[in-house]
């Protein structure tokens, strides 16, 4: 059975590895100094790709080691890495945004309107992603995956009136 203190640990330790770019994890230092490097290292877009190679890495390795309860485990340690690297605390992020996972967006397009359906939502620290597929299989999206949220009143809609009157 896992814990998630073990996948957490993990996380921070080979986070720190890539960030520093070090061949090697160096377990002989403290939990506590690893997490105040990574609370204390510039949080851009590298800093959480470095983060997300780490918990991809860990979370592989689980998965081809341990069973269904290890990677339960480490689901709860990801947790805890999200809050340390500033992820955590991003509840107010997701109540502020304008539409959610199964909300329709309308695009214009020539003298027709694409409907879309929201299939997930990405957040990189910098930027929220929109995530979507054509509603009903029908429309001439097909090859675009989604938007950045500034497109949404630009050429995004939240209402087919309002795409109606930007067309």
């Amino acid at each position: 059975m896992g814990c998630p203190e073990i996948s957490y640990n993990k996380m921070c330790y080979e986070a720190d590895r890539n960030i520093r770019n070090k061949e090697k994890i160096d377990d002989t230092v403290d939990i506590r100094e690893i997490e105040k490097r990574l609370k204390n290292t510039k949080h851009d877009s590298m800093f959480y790709y470095n983060c997300g190679i780490a918990v991809a890495n860990i979370m592989n390795e689980i998965m081809d080691e341990d069973n269904i309860d290890g990677f339960n485990a480490a689901l709860g340690g990801m947790a805890s890495f999200e809050s340390l690297i500033g992820l955590g605390n991003n509840k107010d992020l997701f109540s502020k945004m304008k539409c959610t996972v199964g909300d329709t967006v309308y695009v214009p397009f020539r003298d027709t309107i694409q409907e879309m359906i929201i299939i997930g939502i990405i957040y990189d620290g910098t930027i929220v992603y929109y995530k979507w597929n054509v509603k009903d299989d029908k429309g001439i999206y097909p090859w675009l995956d989604g938007f950045p949220e500034h497109n949404l009143g630009n050429t995004v809609f939240l209402t087919r009136e309002e795409t109606e009157k930007n067309k």
